[in-house]
């Protein structure tokens, strides 16, 4: 379950030209589905129910964020980012206007990555949970 904040309510509805959270989270994921060689490295986590200030979604309890010094799999972690980035660059190229794509591209070529970039140990990937 993720709830929004009153003050941050706005990031969930929809206004024009700028896509909502829940929007981005979706596009993402189709953007990742219909790659698979990018899905092997980059996973977004899934909405799977909303409410005007929630949104019931993918939790993964072995996930960690990819800043934590105690990440067990730093190296794989690293390669995955790699992978991505090049995947996704590439992409870029294709679907210069794509949002979702250009939140992922700024979420992981942040150096250190977002704190919404986390590394699933048991799915072996990135893991993305917001794009806001």
């Amino acid at each position: 379950l993720k709830r929004w904040y009153t003050d941050r309510v706005a990031d969930k509805k929809d206004s024009p030209g700028k896509p909502t959270s829940v929007q981005l989270l979706r596009d993402a994921a189709k953007l990742i589905d219909g790659k698979p060689e990018l899905a092997k490295h980059l996973e977004v986590v899934r909405v799977h129910d909303e409410g005007p200030d929630w949104i019931i979604r993918d939790f993964d309890y072995s996930s960690k964020e990819i800043v934590n010094s105690n990440l067990s799999n730093k190296r794989a972690a690293d390669a995955a980012i790699k992978a991505s980035l090049s995947l996704l660059r590439a992409m870029r190229n294709q679907q210069p206007q794509n949002k979702a794509l250009g939140k992922l591209l700024s979420r992981l070529s942040t150096i250190p990555p977002s704190e919404n970039v986390h590394w699933s140990e048991d799915h072996g990937k990135l893991l993305i949970i917001d794009l806001m």
